[in-house]
């Protein structure tokens, strides 16, 4: 007998493949996506780390609330909505710094069980314990870091997509992680 979970991580999974793999030339190819990044997404389950070139993260945790601090107030989610959060560490391999929330030199997005891709709130220097906008993450170094989204409250989040530019995504499987 198939459970949620299951079903959910096969809708995930297929509708990410067909993403990656590609379709009609007009089609959209995804976050992340560039013309060099070819192939299918580099797969990864909640709480390992997970890379995309240079930049590795890991997910700690996953919860959802009515509302989220911000820098000069609140975000709420709003009517219908939710802001889903992700605690991660992410961790700078490559031989640069980066900043982590204005212009960072990766792009992420949750994903839900229908495929939907939801992008993080613009703002994220403002969310306490995040890095200020003009802090660099130097190489070899990590930091923690809260990524921030608005989304449906029907949405049931099951992937995490991120992609240091000019690479292909890799998609962290969230369906084992249990949203708190």
């Amino acid at each position: 007998m198939r459970t949620r979970a299951t079903t959910t991580a096969a809708t995930v999974c297929a509708a990410l493949v067909m993403t990656a793999c590609g379709g009609p030339a007009d089609s959209d190819p995804g976050p992340g996506a560039t013309a060099g990044s070819t192939g299918p997404a580099t797969r990864f389950t909640g709480g390992e780390e997970a890379r995309s070139g240079g930049v590795a993260v890991k997910i700690g945790r996953v919860w959802d609330a009515d509302e989220s601090a911000m820098e000069g107030g609140t975000e709420r989610a709003g009517g219908k909505g939710k802001i889903v959060a992700l605690e991660t560490v992410v961790r700078n391999d490559t031989k640069a710094s980066m900043g982590l929330t204005c212009s960072p030199p990766f792009t992420s997005t949750l994903v839900d069980d229908w495929g939907r891709r939801y992008e993080p709130l613009a703002g994220l220097y403002g969310v306490p314990g995040n890095p200020d906008c003009d802090d660099r993450l130097r190489p070899g170094r990590k930091d923690e870091m809260l990524f921030v989204y608005r989304v449906p409250e029907s949405a049931e989040i099951a992937a995490w997509e991120f992609a240091e530019s000019g690479r292909k995504p890799s998609v962290v499987d969230l369906s084992g992680m249990s949203v708190l």
